[in-house]
C-alpha cells in the first residue's frame, strides 16, 4: 500500500518489504492517478 509523503504534489512511497525490516527499500512514485 502506498504511503503518502506529500499528497498535494502526488508524492507517494512504497516499501519493498516490511517498513521495520533493515533490508527494506523504498520506491518513490511522483504520480499515482489510481
Amino acid at each position: 500500500m502506498p504511503i503518502p509523503i506529500h499528497p498535494v504534489k502526488g508524492i507517494y512511497a512504497i516499501p519493498t518489504q516490511g517498513a521495520q525490516s533493515f533490508e527494506c527499500g523504498w520506491l518513490f512514485y511522483h504520480t499515482i492517478i489510481y
